[in-house]
Formats: structure tokens, sequence, C-alpha cells
């Protein structure tokens, strides 16, 4: 998971500020825009949001979402035609990435034993490494190419990134939730927070019952 959900960020990542030069002739400050907004997303939505939304919604629910949300916004990647849906987009897939990394880093921590929480790091470290260098590879040499014709199907350069991203998204979608049946006490404690939640309503229902009585 930490390997495909690498491979997905950097290979958009490296290739962003070059699709806004090249798609959208867009100046040095637009880039720059893009990427504060970006920036405050994640800010504003890891700081204040996520732990409530999680609260609210649960672990589960918002993991898979988000990743069948990278899905999605790579499917509609490639027809993003003007500078604003740019901006949209990035908005979205900022949430997305705020909530999917933290959350498979969180479910190695809980199905991995104390002991090996250091070997574990230490893998994710390398594999993050091996994205990093694979990916821009990857990225620009779409751009390079420009196009590439497959049959009958002719694909751009974007096409080739947002669809190459959209395969990655499905691969982690189904690892993950292939993951989550293989262990499923990573979101028991939701199961038990459901219970006290309901019994609490219960009470709470009572108590206001007798009150009226």
């Amino acid at each position: 998971q930490v390997l495909l959900h690498s491979f997905i960020s950097m290979i958009f990542n490296s290739s962003l500020s070059l699709i806004l030069l090249k798609r959208y002739n867009a100046e040095p400050i637009i880039i720059g825009t893009i990427m504060s907004v970006t920036g405050i997303v994640l800010f504003i939505y890891g700081l204040f949001l996520m732990r409530r939304l999680i609260r609210k919604v649960g672990e589960k629910k918002i993991f898979f979402v988000c990743i069948s949300g990278y899905i999605i916004l790579f499917l509609i990647y490639p027809y993003l035609f003007e500078i604003w849906m740019v901006y949209v987009f990035l908005i979205a897939y900022a949430l997305c990435m705020a909530s999917v990394y933290p959350l498979i880093s969180s479910n190695i921590t809980k199905a991995v034993g104390p002991e090996k929480q250091g070997a574990i790091s230490g893998w994710t470290t390398n594999i993050q490494g091996i994205s990093q260098t694979i990916s821009p590879l990857i990225s620009t040499g779409f751009l390079e190419i420009g196009s590439i014709t497959i049959g009958l199907f002719y694909l751009d350069s974007y096409q080739l990134i947002g669809f190459v991203i959209v395969i990655l998204a499905i691969a982690l979608l189904i690892i993950a939730y292939i993951d989550v049946k293989k262990h499923p006490r990573l979101y028991a404690y939701e199961k038990i927070r459901k219970k006290r939640v309901e019994v609490k309503k219960r009470r709470e229902k009572a108590k206001l019952d007798l009150e009226i009585k």
C-alpha cells in the first residue's frame, strides 16, 4: 500500500509544475498560488477537520472513500481544460492525500508488533525512496513522449499520467480491501465505539422518558 500510494503521489506531484507550464501556460505566480492553496487545504484539514471527521464517520469509511476518490479524480484529470478546474481538482486531491497516507501508516502500526516497528519504518523509507526515484522518470517520460496509440485508442501524455494513476489506485483499493479482510482487528475499535455510542443514546433516551413520566 505504501509503495502504490507513493507512486500515485509522486507521479502526479513530479509532473504538476511541468503540466501547469506546458498545458496551461501558467505564470510562476499562478503555479505558486496553486501550490499554496493545496498546502493551505492540507494544513486546515489535517489540523482542524480530520480528527473530527474520523470520530463522526470512522477511519474505515474515510480510507476507502478517499482511495475511490483517487480513481474518480484521475479519470477526470486528463480533461481539466481550464486552469480554474485545476484549483478544484487539487483541493479534492489534497483532501484524499491528507487522509489516505496517514491511515495507511496507522494500519501498519496496528497490524505490526512493537518489536517490528523499526524494521517496518526502515522498509517504508526505502519504498518511498524507490518511488521517488522511478516516478519522476515515468511522469516526465510521458510528457516527453507526448502521445501513444494503442490499437484504436489514442492517448496523450495527460491521459497516460491520469490513467496510470487510476490503475495504481484500483490496485491500492483491492489490496487495502484484502488487508482489511485479513486483519479485521484494524477497525475493531470502531465497532466498540459505535456500540458505546448506541448504549449512551439508549440511556439518554430512557432517562428522558423517565423525566417525562
